[in-house]
């Protein structure tokens, strides 16, 4: 859909004994074996992962280890230092399926609009970050018309690079062009007013 849309592979190392290698070690394995596996394939790093380009689709296999710990076990994925951070890979999916059923079915479709709205523009926000941002909302009695036009007020530009934020107030303000048309019954007008939120 767009050009940083990607599939993030988790691939698993065996680390016997506890031994734990640096992360760049692994990355290192994965590209020999991207490059051996796929030599037609456009293939690279890119932290954390190694990037195999196939035709339209680009897959991130990013290495883990787990960790067995003393009081809990845990999945590790390389850090921005070089080093090893904790992750919870099924964690969001459990909020984000709790959210939706919460909120009568609104929320995923309300993220993959928004998510493709994030796509045209350049991505002013990270693709987990609107995800997580989207979920935390509160859809209560919302269908997805007025969940998306909430949402879409709710979305804050602070911290965000001024190219950033001039694409969310844009956005804000064709969201409030939409609402105004659709509150006057105005349909021909509603459909461009979305047509520049969703092309």
């Amino acid at each position: 859909m767009g050009e940083q849309s990607d599939i993030d592979i988790l691939i698993e190392f065996n680390t016997k004994d506890y031994k734990k290698l640096k992360p760049e070690s692994y990355r290192t394995q994965l590209l020999k074996f991207a490059d051996q596996t796929y030599r037609k394939s456009v293939v690279g790093k890119d932290h954390p992962s190694i990037v195999i380009e196939l035709n339209f689709i680009k897959f991130d296999l990013v290495p883990c280890i787990f960790d067995k710990g003393f009081f809990y076990d845990s999945i590790e994925i390389p850090d921005k230092s070089g080093g090893w951070m904790e992750t919870e890979p099924d964690e969001f999916n459990k909020t984000l399926t709790k959210a939706n059923q919460k909120y009568n079915s609104v929320v995923k479709p309300i993220i993959r609009l928004l998510k493709y709205w994030n796509a045209c523009n350049s991505y002013p926000y990270a693709s987990y970050d609107l995800e997580t941002k989207i979920a935390d909302m509160n859809f209560n009695n919302d269908n997805q018309e007025s969940g998306l036009l909430y949402a879409i007020d709710k979305l804050s530009t602070s911290n965000l690079p001024s190219w950033a934020s001039n694409k969310v107030n844009t956005l804000k303000a064709n969201a409030e062009n939409l609402d105004s048309y659709l509150d006057k019954g105005d349909v021909a007008k509603a459909d461009k007013a979305l047509s520049k939120i969703l092309p």
